[in-house]
C-alpha cells in the first residue's frame, strides 16, 4: 500500500487468506486495503463490518482498531457514532487510574491518534 501498488497489495492477501483465512493479519490486510478503496459507501461498510468481525475474533478492540473504527464512521459522516466509539475506547482505558495515568504519560501514536480524532469528532458535533 505504502508504494500506491494496491494490486500487489491485493495479491498478498490472497495468498494470506490461502493460508489463514481467519488470521488477524489477513483481517487486517483486508481492512487496510479497504481503507485505501474507500470513498464508496459499500467500501465504509466492508471496513466497519471487518473490523468488527477482528475485534470478535480476537476479544475485542485495540486502540488502533477503535480508532479505525471512528475514523471510518467519520467518513460516512456518522459522527455521533463515532463519539461514541471513541468515547467508548477513552473510558477502557480507564485513565483515573494508575495504570491510566501510566498509558497517557508513556509515549503511544495509537493512543495520541485516538485522543485527537476524538477531540476532532467532539468538534464536528458541537459545531
Amino acid at each position: 500500500m505504502r508504494i500506491n501498488r494496491p494490486d500487489l497489495a491485493e495479491a498478498t492477501l490472497r495468498i494470506l487468506k490461502s493460508v489463514d483465512e481467519d488470521n488477524c493479519l489477513t483481517a487486517l490486510t483486508q481492512t487496510w486495503i479497504q481503507i485505501y478503496k474507500s470513498g464508496m459507501q459499500s467500501n465504509l461498510d466492508e471496513i466497519i463490518s471487518l473490523l468488527n468481525q477482528l475485534s470478535e475474533r480476537v476479544g475485542g478492540y485495540s486502540l488502533k482498531t477503535y480508532n479505525m473504527l471512528g475514523c471510518t464512521l467519520m467518513l460516512k459522516n456518522d459522527i455521533e457514532r463515532a463519539a461514541k466509539i471513541f468515547e467508548n475506547a477513552v473510558n477502557e482505558l480507564q485513565l483515573n487510574s494508575a495504570e491510566g495515568q501510566e498509558k497517557l504519560a508513556s509515549p503511544n501514536a495509537d493512543l495520541s491518534c485516538l485522543i485527537f480524532n476524538y477531540i476532532k469528532c467532539l468538534a464536528i458535533l458541537n459545531g
